[in-house]
């Protein structure tokens, strides 16, 4: 009785991993991905680049601050 119950529960298990791969394979969902995908190497482009910036200008403090004018008298 167990084999004829393991045997129906395996064959169960197979078609909702079947259905569940088809729906997660769909073209609606690779485009999704694909698009992600394309944003998160966007974002990874221009954190790169404002790291790369930010090593360059060691020196210029805060980005878009102004140097205050100094009171003395030279």
């Amino acid at each position: 009785m167990n084999i004829i119950i393991w045997f129906v529960l395996e064959r169960l298990a197979d078609k909702v991993l079947d259905k569940l791969l088809e729906k997660l394979i769909s073209d609606r969902n690779l485009k999704r991905l694909y698009n992600v995908l394309k944003l998160q190497i966007v974002l990874l482009y221009l954190d790169w680049q404002l790291t790369r910036s930010q090593m360059a200008d060691p020196g210029e403090g805060e980005i878009g601050r102004k140097p205050e004018p100094s009171l003395s008298a030279d």
